[in-house]
């Protein structure tokens, strides 16, 4: 072969090596503009989740995400809550959504719980949280949901705090929102709230702070036998220090905000929209 011919097959293969990686290049460009325009997408969906809980029909097997799909538990959306993310957990309407023991926890974001249905003809549904035994501690313990930093809501759901003195010991952190080292917003607006022997919130001053806002709300406490059925419960002997916005809300029976929530007699510890002289 001549020196010509040599330098023309060269030429060739170089030509054809050049297209061949200009073709990768263009295939490796194209997969990476798909990441980078799906890692927006994945953080936008992450933003918000939203879950569908169904006690009867539900499966705690499914993601939740869909109407057709919802969870069978509360629990069960720890499996897939996101934190920082914006949760709106819908709960069917009518129905006893029960929490034994440990529900779910993030460390920052909102949990907001929402009826979902026809509650008004349906009844709202019921949130209902049964301390369980914790074997290692000989005490009582759980929580429904909670988190470190954010804020906790409720529209047009009912709260139950339901415990058996009788069984045994209540944990000092045990509470229907979960006790946690921060400071948290808790908002609750129409909700039938009932206690027995154990608390809706486990303060500890200088540790915690809870912002507490009701509105057209409702309270009883049916049994309060282990003194724990407080809407706040100080852990320690020093009165937490609260903010309590409050409208529209009936305390059922003889209670007074005082058998709610700890509060010195001069009522330093408390920020409140409430005539003080009342409570």
């Amino acid at each position: 072969m001549s020196l010509e011919s040599q330098v023309a097959a060269l030429v060739s293969a170089a030509n054809s090596l050049t297209s061949q990686v200009a073709g990768k290049m263009s295939q490796i460009d194209q997969k990476v503009d798909q990441a980078t325009q799906a890692v927006p997408e994945a953080v936008k969906k992450l933003s918000q989740q939203t879950f569908y809980v169904d006690a009867e029909y539900g499966d705690d097997n499914h993601t939740g995400t869909k109407e057709t799909e919802p969870l069978k538990t509360i629990k069960g959306i720890g499996k897939h809550a996101a934190s920082g993310a914006e949760i709106v957990i819908y709960l069917k309407a009518g129905q006893t959504h029960e929490v034994n023991g440990f529900g779910f926890y993030i460390s920052t974001g909102m949990i907001g719980f929402y009826a979902w249905g026809d509650y008004a003809n349906l009844g709202k549904p019921e949130i209902k949280f049964s301390p369980a035994y914790d074997q290692a501690n000989n005490y009582y313990s759980g929580y429904v949901a909670g988190l470190s930093t954010g804020n906790i809501l409720t529209r047009f759901c009912d709260l139950t705090v339901d415990f058996d003195a009788s069984k045994g010991t209540l944990g000092t952190q045990t509470s229907f929102w979960a006790y946690s080292n921060s400071a948290i917003s808790i908002i609750m607006h129409a909700a039938a709230i009932t206690l027995r022997n154990a608390p809706l919130i486990a303060a500890y001053s200088g540790y915690t702070g809870r912002d507490l806002y009701l509105s057209l709300c409702s309270i009883e406490v049916i049994e309060n036998v282990s003194g724990h059925a407080h809407l706040v419960k100080n852990r320690n002997g020093t009165h937490h220090t609260l903010k309590l916005d409050v409208y529209a809300t009936n305390l059922i029976g003889s209670i007074t905000w005082r058998d709610l929530i700890n509060i010195y007699p001069d009522n330093r510890n408390i920020l409140t929209n409430l005539d003080l002289t009342d409570i």
